[in-house]
């Protein structure tokens, strides 16, 4: 005794189940979407701010695993300085922005250069 009637009824199910592209004759993939996955690592920073003292930070430094703990003293003191540590991929508009009179990202700068000049007095 063959089920030959319910055989064909699940091939025809599964063909019909295969998406196939126009332009070719393999079966299409689902398309992954991309999650905002919450990485271990955090991105690279780049200091755009004037150099501090004792070589503490320099300007142009890129930092790869965020903020350095040796840092955190300073940042808490002026938090101009961590608003000046950029993501690497926005270095080149905020380095811009730091050249115009009147930016916010200019301000922050000239925030940096005051707090260092009170820090020497």
């Amino acid at each position: 005794m063959t089920n030959s009637g319910t055989d064909s009824q699940v091939n025809q199910v599964d063909k019909k189940s295969e998406a196939t592209d126009t332009n070719s004759k393999t079966p299409k993939k689902p398309v992954e979407k991309r999650q905002n996955v919450k990485r271990n690592e955090q991105e690279s920073l780049i200091y755009c701010g004037p150099n501090l003292p004792n070589n503490m930070l320099q300007r142009y430094a890129v930092f790869i695993d965020g903020i350095p703990e040796y840092l955190k003293d300073e940042v808490t003191k002026c938090e101009e300085i961590k608003m000046l540590l950029v993501p690497v991929e926005k270095f080149a508009g905020i380095e811009q922005k730091i050249g115009q009179n009147g930016t916010v990202e200019n301000a922050r700068f000239k925030a940096v250069l005051k707090y260092l000049k009170e820090q020497a007095v």
